[in-house]
């Protein structure tokens, strides 16, 4: 079963999928209020359900937070 990307979340408009891993998939999206790109990660429910790679994904966050 293919998942449908979502065209809208909130304030971003959602461009496309970048990539996908057990652990999550990473979107290229558009910040309608910034007017600039960026990537969203969003985690997988088993990921979350477990607590796989929480440290990780935080760790990913605030390197790459401007």
């Amino acid at each position: 079963m293919t998942q449908r990307t979502p065209s809208q979340t909130g304030r971003y408009r959602i461009l496309g999928v970048v990539g996908q891993r057990a652990n999550g998939q990473v979107y290229r999206a558009r910040d309608e209020l910034l007017e600039r790109d960026v990537w969203i990660k969003v985690r997988s429910p088993i990921a979350d359900s477990e607590g796989i790679h929480q440290t990780r994904f935080e760790r990913e966050a605030r390197a790459t937070a401007p």
